[in-house]
């Protein structure tokens, strides 16, 4: 009997979309080797894996079941939800393991539902501020404007939603805070001083 790992791989430059491969090797050591490409711009993230029989053709069953989600037929990188892979590796599996990459992977796909789920504009704005704040993003209000803490990448998700809800955002988010030092100088300005 041959035994192998099936696993899935993300990678930050490419929100969504997975790597689904098999190694007879330790996972780890195969999204190293894969890390080290120059063709990625930064290195992936195993979400899960398992361990199976025949991994070869486990692979070829798995990769027929994501066909039609399959990004590029001579790739093996496919359109998510990663919830549907995982569950599909874990149900080949005879040992799984997932990540905490993977995770904070089904948070975000939590996230997201829960954004798209809502009717209510105001409860769609507080459901993209949690998925933001997940994502080290924390907005606030200067004035009439929107900013913003954190790096927020275009191809997100998150990026659409908040210029769609702009003005909902404006509304519910704080105002920007003075720092100490600059409520003292305020203060020192305003009073008079007698010399």
């Amino acid at each position: 009997m041959n035994y192998g790992f099936i696993y899935c791989l993300g990678n930050p430059a490419m929100p969504g979309i997975f790597k689904i491969g098999m190694t007879e090797r330790a996972p780890a050591q195969r999204c190293l080797e894969l890390s080290g490409s120059t063709s990625a711009p930064f290195p992936f993230d195993i979400l899960c894996f398992g361990q199976v029989e025949e991994p070869r053709s486990t692979e070829a069953e798995i990769h027929a079941a994501f066909a039609a989600v399959r990004v590029n037929e001579c790739r093996e990188f496919f359109r998510g939800p990663y919830s549907d892979i995982r569950d599909v590796i874990k149900s080949y599996s005879e040992g799984f393991a997932e990540t905490n990459y993977g995770g904070e992977a089904l948070q975000r796909e939590d996230l997201m539902s829960a954004f798209l789920l809502h009717e209510d504009i105001e409860q769609k704005a507080m459901a993209l501020i949690e998925a933001a704040r997940f994502e080290g993003i924390t907005f606030y209000r200067d004035g009439n404007e929107l900013r913003m803490t954190g790096l927020l990448l275009p191809s997100s998700w998150i990026s659409g939603a908040v210029h769609m809800l702009r003005r909902q955002l404006v509304s519910l988010v704080p105002e920007k805070k003075q720092s100490h030092l600059a409520v003292v100088a305020a203060k020192v300005s305003a009073e008079e001083i007698d010399w």
